[in-house]
């Protein structure tokens, strides 16, 4: 009788411990998830950011909307490069003018297969220029 008694609070415990390493795991991985997706907007999102204010700074650079409307492309480029925790991100620009006064910049991040972009509308034609955020997933 000890003997069943001591394996069945053995096997308790057991399945105790088994079930609390398992939440853990869910955990960390739901967490991991989170903050790359964290870090991709972030760096779409600087990126636009970069993009937009040099475009507003200088529009003559790409002429105006009109002459952009076939739009300018990048490859991709890498941003960050770290062996030691094996993240590898690219960003991706893509500017299109849309009619005379609205230029578009969409920019999106990679992460081996995962990717986040964030879009930027600028009007050229306000003042000061306005720009308006959109995020894709």
């Amino acid at each position: 009788m000890i003997v069943l008694s001591g394996f069945l609070i053995l096997s308790m415990l057991s399945a105790i411990a088994i079930n609390v390493a398992s939440q853990i795991t869910h955990n960390e991985i739901w967490r991991g998830k989170g903050t790359m997706t964290s870090r991709l907007t972030h760096i779409a999102r600087s990126t636009a950011s970069t993009v937009a204010e040099a475009i507003i700074l200088e529009p003559e650079y790409f002429g105006d909307a009109a002459a952009i409307e076939n739009g300018v492309f990048s490859e991709k480029t890498t941003v960050i490069d770290d062996p030691e925790t094996g993240i590898l991100n690219e960003v991706e620009v893509k500017i299109q003018g849309v009619l005379s006064s609205v230029v578009f910049v969409t920019v999106t991040a990679y992460e081996q297969d995962k990717y986040r972009g964030v879009t930027a509308r600028i009007d050229m034609k306000a003042t000061p220029k306005t720009v308006r955020w959109s995020i894709k997933k």
